[in-house]
């Protein structure tokens, strides 16, 4: 037999709103500001002029160019190839934004061409992008002399979750 126990309204209540937020399609972290999905693409070539642009889709929807302003090499051991700290400078209609990147080098089996990897993370922004703050992972293929060309470009892509957008 099945045994009643009175349930507290609060208790109820609560229980219905967590119910309707994770209802499918829902999206959680949506009404509160939280985390949104990011991707941003860059494209960079050297030859015949520099030229470094980027684009965005998701939580940041927007796309402009971007500049280099730190990069620092290491070397680690094998199989990987070393490592990069970086940070990029993003420029777009709504405003600016930091990133910075903690990537491995690896060789791909396409020679000269290497796979860079790892954690990137927002640092700060102007416009639209002030307050922003936003943690992922970096894919970039491409070469190490800066010898890329508008042909066969040094391409990259930066998925991961912001907010304050």
């Amino acid at each position: 037999m099945l045994q009643r126990f009175p349930v507290p309204k609060r208790v109820l209540v609560c229980g219905l709103a967590l119910a309707a937020a994770l209802a499918p399609g829902a999206v959680v972290g949506a009404q509160d500001g939280g985390p949104k999905g990011v991707t941003i693409s860059t494209s960079a070539y050297y030859l015949p002029s520099e030229t470094f642009t980027w684009s965005s889709g998701g939580a940041i929807a927007d796309s402009g160019t971007f500049d280099f302003v730190g990069v620092h090499w290491g070397g680690i051991k094998s199989p990987a190839v070393g490592a990069l700290n970086l940070k990029i400078a993003f420029t777009g209609a709504k405003g600016t934004f930091n990133m910075k990147m903690q990537l491995v080098v690896t060789a791909t089996s396409t020679p000269g061409i290497f796979s860079f990897t790892g954690p990137w993370q927002i640092t700060g922004g102007t416009g639209a992008y002030a307050g922003v703050k936003g943690t992922g992972q970096a894919q970039i293929l491409g070469q190490v002399d800066q010898q890329s060309t508008a042909s066969s470009p040094e391409l990259g892509t930066f998925s991961g979750q912001v907010s304050g957008t």
